[in-house]
């Protein structure tokens, strides 16, 4: 574990290295993630102009669950994503091979050797406007919710890299994926949603 840990720190600075060597392209990179946000947000806003409520979720509530979906995003993303999206390119590559003959695990080296550093600004302000929300619509949580709310959110940021992961793993018998990884994302993008504004066929989907 130690030794894992070590090698963790390594590659977290060689990424925060490369990234400051760019800054102008890293500072535009904050600026977009910070924009899809606000385009977030200004969704729900807009459909909230027409309505009171959908499902049972009135705007205030439906702000919040957009505030914790974008932190288990930007946690997916800071930690896993760039790398998961490179799998592909390292099977096809060759690169994988290498991986595989070093006395470290290869499902390691293949998911953390890049980082989303930009995601960071953006999470951070997530944090920030889940503790507000949370107070302004006065639900009762308290700190100790909180923190359990934050462990679930990062539990769920794992389970969506597990599921990236097995996708990606196709590529060993098909050497493009992106076909199946776009369909996860949309899945993704249903599920972000809460399963009361559902019905059928389509709820009973989502809530799988």
């Amino acid at each position: 574990m130690k030794r894992y840990l070590f090698l963790y720190n390594a590659i977290l600075k060689i990424c925060l290295v490369r990234e400051m060597e760019f800054r102008i392209n890293f500072i535009i990179r904050i600026l977009i993630n910070f924009l899809w946000a606000g385009i977030s947000y200004a969704t729900v806003f807009l459909i909230y102009s027409q309505v009171d409520s959908i499902g049972g979720w009135n705007r205030e509530q439906m702000v919040l669950l957009t505030s914790v979906v974008g932190l288990s995003n930007s946690v997916y993303k800071l930690f896993f994503h760039n790398s998961i999206t490179r799998f592909q390119y390292l099977v096809n590559s060759g690169e994988l091979d290498f991986m595989l003959l070093k006395p470290v695990n290869a499902r390691f080296l293949a998911s953390m050797r890049q980082f989303g550093f930009e995601q960071l600004p953006r999470g951070i302000m997530f944090i920030y406007l889940i503790i507000v929300l949370s107070k302004s619509i006065n639900f009762s949580i308290s700190n100790m919710d909180m923190v359990f709310g934050f462990i679930l959110v990062i539990l769920g940021s794992f389970a969506i890299y597990n599921l990236v992961f097995s996708i990606y793993c196709y590529v060993f018998w098909k050497p493009r994926v992106w076909n199946l990884f776009a369909i996860n994302v949309e899945l993704q993008n249903l599920g972000n949603n809460p399963s009361q504004i559902y019905k059928g066929f389509l709820g009973v989907l989502v809530y799988v």
